[in-house]
This record gives C-alpha cells, structure tokens and sequence, in this order.
C-alpha cells in the first residue's frame, strides 16, 4: 500500500475544499440589498436552498423602512402566501420580484409603499387582499393583471387607492365574479389615463 504522502494530502484537500466552496457560491444567494440581506441572514437565508424552504415571512419585512430592493425574492419558492402587512410600511422599497409560487397577497402587504415602482406578480394570484398597494404613490404600472385568476376575490376596497402616479391598468380579462366590495378602488389615481373596459364585469355580490 503507497501511503499518500503529507504534500498530496494537502493538495487533495485544497482541491475538496475549492470545489465545496465554488459549490456554495454558486448556491449563495447575492443580496443588492445590504438591509435585505442582513434581515434574510438574521433568519438562516444565505443560499437559494435556505430560501426554498421558507413558508411564511410574517413580520420580517414589515417597517422595513431602510430596503430599496428585493429582486432575490424571486427564491422563496417555498411561499404561497404574501401575509398580510408583510411589507407595508417599507418606505423606501423600490422594486420587488415576487415568486411563481404566490397565489395569495394579503391586506395591506404592499400598503403606503411609496416609492415603490417596479413589482412582478405572478400570473396563478387568486386573492388580493384589500389595500394590498393603498398608498403606492410611486407605482405607474403594474404586470397585465388581467392575468391573474382573481375569482376568489372578494374584497377589492383601496385596492389601489392613493396610486397617484398609476398611468395605466389592464384589468378587464378576469371577471372577478366573487367580490362583494369595491369601495374606493381607484381613489386618488389622479394619473390614471387607460383603464380597460370592466363594463362587462358580473357585479350581482357587489354590495359596495
């Protein structure tokens, strides 16, 4: 038997290291956001794999009022629910990438996010919860909406109330047959310049 001499082992084990570590960089996820990363570090989320087993975000973000960007969001396909209040109040939150995974946005998730502007929102959405962008004053478009399967719908009041600076709103595709309230919608879209055509929308739940 050749023992393996004390210079190979170290060679050898130089090499496993180099491999584990360029294995985990490429697992590791690269935050932009400096706060994003220490609050997701503060959670055990440093790698695409920590990030798929999240199933619930409660709290983590909300009064965030220092992140600017959360594009690796995208990573948390572990998620099926926004909750309510998740990012609201997070001043200062310019762009969000949201995962397929979501079905579900919560009350108030994205409410008085003011400098909001750029947000991607999967097409399988099917509740929204009421003032779910109440306030985001910044936002001028949103995803073609008319998209999302929003039949489970119920409550679509302030939904988009205070959106000043909202241009445009594709919404008419999806009939959202269940909701019972509307009230203050569009309150304050003082910009909004193209709405589709919801004339034909089946409004007989509609209460308010």
């Amino acid at each position: 038997v050749v023992k393996e001499s004390f210079t190979q082992k170290v060679v050898n084990n130089t090499k496993n290291v180099t491999q584990e570590d360029k294995r985990k960089n490429v697992l590791q996820i690269q935050f932009e956001d400096p706060e994003v990363e220490r609050i997701c570090h503060e959670h055990g989320v440093y790698t695409i794999s920590d990030a798929r087993k999240v199933s619930s975000i409660k709290k983590w973000f909300y009064y965030s009022v220092k992140i600017k960007s959360f594009d690796e969001f995208k990573y948390f396909t572990g998620l099926k629910d926004i909750e309510n209040y998740v990012f609201s109040d997070c001043t200062s939150l310019q762009s969000i990438n949201i995962p397929d995974s979501v079905t579900s946005i919560g009350d108030l998730a994205f409410a008085r996010c003011e400098s909001l502007q750029t947000i991607n929102i999967p097409n399988n959405v099917t509740i929204i919860g009421n003032s779910a962008f109440h306030g985001c004053s910044s936002l001028q478009s949103l995803p073609d909406i008319s998209r999302w399967s929003i039949f489970n719908v119920t409550n679509m009041s302030n939904m988009f109330n205070g959106c000043s600076s909202l241009i445009e709103l594709k919404i008419s595709a999806r009939n959202p047959y269940n909701v019972t309230n509307m009230s203050n919608m569009f309150n304050g879209c003082n910009s909004l310049v193209f709405l589709d055509d919801i004339s034909r929308w089946n409004t007989n739940k509609l209460t308010n």
